[in-house]
């Protein structure tokens, strides 16, 4: 502080601290500096040791992303997500900040719309940072064919290599983990054929796409093991909504063929069911039961308690980190894809009441 006829005045910095400063006060080179901050092993440990006192003395912190874009490439995995709302992404992202923990690199997440001109998309912005890769989250039946080509065209031809979270329709060129989903639903269907609850009826997902596909399929395979007859008029093809649940139930009433337990295909859809039978004064399980998949909180918190399949996201994230480090460090490897098992978590839906 300077005093100036009696006013008292504080002198400010006149420029940022920068590596140029801390080089002069450390009395050594900008070059030496830049080394230091990088980690190099170049930099002798009595040289270390005045320019890290510089950099404690004013808390320095260094633009890394900078850095790392001089360098050309920086050290941020950049994770593409659609559904903000939905609890299992934010699982999956948790899983992928852990995975990123013991590593160099940061996560970033953009949540996308894909059908956004591909100049404006989030996907656009994560590139112009130069990421080390990119983590997709995004819904397969939600996705243009455009959109997938350009993903594949990171990893192919820009040194983006790119992970994705479930498998998409003839996917050759993008490593992926994926839930096995023809195993979900025969999981889910077993485990109510083996608790008695038949004849077992199904709340699809959308069969257009892959992931409804395979889980009615789950569900067909489960009913032949067990020497089951497969009826149609027992099916509802949904869309993994909550009103996909309350109109297929509504219709089973309808037509006279309520089952004795159904599969949806989500846990969304069998919230919906749970809607339609207190309408139509139908009791679960004392008149048929209900398991779902994705075990999400709203499994606990109906009445009764949702059976559910459970997916450990956090694992399929940090799963997820681990695949795309290795595609980084072994970028022409084969392709991989990596299938993760549901479990069953029985609750009061599916126990036998009679």
């Amino acid at each position: 502080m300077t005093r100036n006829n009696g006013i008292v005045t504080t002198k400010t910095l006149k420029e940022p601290l920068n590596i140029r400063r801390i080089a002069e006060e450390a009395g050594v080179s900008v070059s030496t500096v830049s080394r230091f901050l990088s980690g190099s092993p170049k930099v002798k440990d009595k040289t270390r040791t005045r320019i890290h006192r510089v950099v404690e003395k004013y808390d320095f912190r260094p633009n890394m992303l900078a850095q790392s874009l001089a360098r050309g490439q920086s050290n941020i995995i950049g994770v593409l997500a659609m559904e903000i709302a939905n609890p299992c992404t934010h699982q999956v992202i948790q899983g992928i900040v852990s995975g990123c923990l013991d590593t160099k690199y940061t996560a970033l997440t953009a949540f996308i719309e894909p059908q956004v001109p591909i100049e404006k998309s989030a996907l656009n912005m994560l590139v112009s940072i130069k990421p080390s890769g990119i983590i997709v989250l995004s819904e397969p039946e939600a996705e243009s064919p455009e959109f997938v080509e350009q993903l594949a065209n990171l990893s192919e031809t820009r040194n983006i290599p790119v992970v994705l979270a479930g498998d998409r329709e003839g996917n050759t060129r993008l490593d992926c983990v994926t839930y096995d989903s023809r195993l979900v639903g025969y999981t889910a269907t077993r485990h109510l054929i083996e608790n008695g609850f038949e004849p077992v009826g199904c709340i699809t997902g959308s069969l257009r796409s892959l992931n409804g596909r395979l889980r009615y399929e789950g569900y067909r395979e489960a009913l032949v093991d067990a020497n089951i007859t497969y009826n149609q008029e027992l099916v509802y093809e949904g869309h993994f909504r909550k009103i996909d649940g309350y109109q297929g139930l509504h219709h089973f009433h309808r037509i006279g063929k309520i089952p004795r337990s159904i599969f949806c295909c989500n846990d969304y859809t069998a919230i919906g069911v749970y809607l339609a039978a207190e309408e139509i004064g139908l009791r679960i399980p004392e008149d048929f039961a209900v398991i779902g998949c994705d075990n999400i909180d709203l499994t606990t918190l109906v009445r009764p308690k949702l059976s559910s399949l459970n997916f450990d996201n956090a694992k399929n994230g940090e799963s997820l980190v681990e695949l795309l480090l290795k595609r980084i460090e072994s970028p022409d490897s084969d392709i991989c894809k990596i299938l993760l098992k549901p479990s069953v978590i029985q609750r009061d839906s599916t126990m036998q009441t009679r």
